[in-house]
């Protein structure tokens, strides 16, 4: 089992995860874009083949700083997204590239050193006969495979210090939705656009036996703020 380098203790005060018009534009469309339009993706167990699929998963780096909040929380603020186009696609899961997350932070650092890279986000799709589902069983929360993945890479995530894990599960209702925007609890943003609604999550990670840990779903601990969805403003 990996041990990490960096040692980022759970907060028990608490998480308070901003993301900016700009980041939360740049990651709805990722999700829309992903789940809407045809995507060249390799055939599962043969390398060599490959199909067009729509409703696919996409992953991307997010970029921003960590302060502290003004009664002890972890504040994280997201100022902008860069999707990976150096990732493997598919409508079952998406296979980030490690490497770009180092080159990445590196290029960002060098030529805007106020930003860092604060974690990643990703893409749950689900078709229009799993709709209802997304609310009843959760479903924009972290999968089994998604924590397993970062506990396994522990190490390489570990390196940047805290780190923010954002879900944003999407499905197509059959009519058009009212155009809303609603807090759907502590750390998680609804928002409807067209026949499309959107479920974006943010998980804080923590060490917890020499690994990192994800915080769970509805974790009244993390607070997600989305201005531009919600017109919601923070005073400290």
């Amino acid at each position: 089992m990996p041990t990490i380098d960096v040692s980022p203790k759970r907060n028990l005060n608490g998480y308070i995860v901003s993301v900016s018009e700009v980041a939360f534009i740049e990651t709805i469309l990722s999700a829309y874009e992903a789940y809407t339009v045809n995507h060249i993706t390799p055939i599962q167990g043969n390398a060599n083949r490959y199909m067009r699929r729509k409703e696919v998963e996409t992953h991307g780096s997010l970029f921003g700083n960590f302060s502290t909040g003004p009664n002890g929380e972890t504040l994280c603020t997201i100022n902008f997204v860069s999707a990976d186009t150096s990732a493997v696609q598919g409508q079952g899961g998406v296979e980030p590239n490690l490497e770009c997350m180092d080159m990445k932070h590196s290029f960002v650092q060098e030529c805007w050193p106020y930003y860092k890279r604060v974690g990643s986000f990703h893409t749950h799709p689900y078709s229009t006969d799993e709709r209802n589902d997304v609310t009843i069983d959760g479903l924009y929360d972290l999968s089994h495979d998604d924590r397993e993945y970062i506990r396994i890479n522990s190490r390489k995530l570990s390196g940047f210090g805290n780190y923010i894990e954002i879900v944003v599960a999407v499905t197509e209702y059959i009519n058009k939705l009212n155009r809303v925007a609603v807090q759907a609890c502590s750390n998680t943003v609804r928002y409807d656009y067209g026949k499309f609604r959107f479920w974006m999550s943010a998980y804080c990670c923590f060490e917890e036996n020499g690994t990192l840990r994800a915080t769970d779903l509805k974790d009244t601990s993390v607070h997600l703020v989305c201005p531009a969805a919600l017109g919601q403003t923070m005073i400290f």
